[in-house]
């Protein structure tokens, strides 16, 4: 495999697992806490990561400088948090993106901050790819998925529709028992057991055979008695019958809803803790009082940062290679990585002096798990960007881990729904396509 297929081939793996590394923790989101443990869990995955890349490495080195890539990933891991407090997914996801895209792409094309200058056959291409993808994590911002916060209400809105139809039903089920009882036990007839539609059946046959002997109508009327007690005596059968099924259904209902009561009650208590745990903590009380414009300018600007983080995190690794050239794909990544866990490992230190953190030890595994995929995208996105340069590689793998996040929220986690946005989403996957075909165009 030549250098150039292993740069795609490295890309669409970078994309894949940074597309897949929040898949383990999605549904246990409210265990996950206020985000400051989960991001140093991760920040462990990925340093084990980093570990085990020793044993594939020739000859096993550490870069000193890799610990600034990995300060800078770790710094925009914490703040995350904070954009999403202040922000929102959709507007802070828009911003640190779009701005990472940017300044990635800038740092190659002009070589900024001691990068080497990328030099692409078509300019047009280049610029075109570009401007292409950014517009398609524009179209990502209106695709509206499904969060937490609406399946909790959603739960609650069913399960009240729910009680109310299975209420009207045992109503009217009641009421025919009901009246099928008083049918059958007229007062009328008590003595003969006939129903009211029986004893207009009789009253006119009596009619029809008043010209007939005494002795004959007695014989014709206990004929008819006995058929249509024999008939009642089936139908009181059938009756039973149905009222024992009625009784099993009703208890295979009931322990049906205990389940689902236990689960919502698991569910609401985690999610309430979780909430509360986030609203109890002193900086998010603080957040919650200001002035609407002030949280909203303070967001951006924290979002931005985030994404400068992002877009210069690979920067001490390039810089590097270039000053050594004979250096191994692997050979950057523990130290990168150590950064990253260092970085993360002091913030929380620094959280836990001011705030009590709230996390679940039952997210524990799926958080280390999350860190070791996110550690594999990231090792390819250290060879994509290595071969393919910042100009063409980088937007690649800024992008391609949206697409990848919002198939498995369409196809297995059921999130994104609704034809407006199935739309959005195909026509963000054409821009897509189209803007990865101008990226490699403008290389090759």
């Amino acid at each position: 495999m030549n250098d150039l297929a292993l740069g795609y081939l490295a890309s669409f793996i970078a994309a894949l697992f940074f597309g897949s590394n929040f898949v383990p923790i999605n549904k246990i989101q409210p265990k996950i806490g206020d985000g400051m443990v989960f991001q140093a869990i991760m920040s462990s995955g990925v340093y084990f990561t980093g570990i085990l890349s020793l044993f594939i490495t020739e000859k096993p080195i550490f870069v000193k400088s890799g610990l600034l890539g990995g300060f800078f990933v770790g710094c925009a891991n914490m703040l995350i948090s904070l954009v999403l407090e202040f922000l929102g997914l959709g507007v802070g996801f828009l911003f640190w993106s779009g701005t990472n895209l940017v300044i990635g792409y800038m740092v190659g094309r002009f070589g900024l901050f001691g990068t080497e200058k990328e030099e692409v056959k078509s300019e047009f291409y280049s610029i075109s790819g570009v401007v292409l993808a950014f517009f398609a994590l524009i179209l990502f911002y209106f695709i509206k998925p499904i969060t937490q916060e609406d399946l909790k209400l959603k739960s609650k809105q069913e399960k009240q529709e729910k009680q109310e139809k299975e209420k009207q039903e045992q109503q009217e089920k009641e009421l025919k028992i009901i009246q099928e009882t008083n049918d059958i036990n007229s007062s009328e007839w008590k003595e003969i057991g006939l129903s009211k539609t029986e004893t207009e059946t009789e009253n006119q046959f009596q009619t029809e055979t008043e010209i007939e002997t005494e002795n004959e109508i007695k014989i014709e009327i206990n004929g008819i008695k006995n058929g249509i007690e024999n008939g009642i005596e089936n139908e009181m059968n059938w009756k039973e019958v149905d009222f024992e099924e009625f009784e099993k259904e009703s208890i295979q209902k009931q322990n049906e809803k205990e389940k689902e009561k236990e689960f919502e009650k698991e569910f609401e208590k985690e999610f309430d803790e979780y909430l509360q745990a986030r609203n109890d903590t002193k900086l998010i009380k603080k957040i919650r009082l200001m002035k609407k414009k002030t949280k909203h300018l303070i967001g951006v600007i924290l979002a931005i940062i985030v994404g400068i983080f992002a877009g210069v995190n690979l920067i001490p690794m390039m810089v590097w290679s270039r000053n050594n050239t004979n250096s191994g794909h692997f050979d950057f990544v523990l130290s990168h990585f150590t950064g990253m866990f260092l970085t993360s490992i002091v913030g929380l230190f620094i959280y836990t002096a001011f705030e009590k953190p709230h996390f679940s030890m039952d997210a524990f595994i799926p958080s280390f798990l999350s860190g070791v995929l996110w550690a594999i995208a990231c090792i390819s996105w250290f060879v994509s960007t290595r071969i393919l340069g910042f100009a063409v590689g980088y937007p690649i793998v800024c992008i391609g881990p949206i697409l990848v996040t919002s198939l498995w929220s369409i196809f297995y986690f059921r999130e994104i729904k609704g034809k407006k946005n199935f739309l959005i989403f195909l026509t963000t996957l054409g821009l897509f396509i189209i803007a990865v075909t101008f990226l490699v165009l403008s290389k090759t």
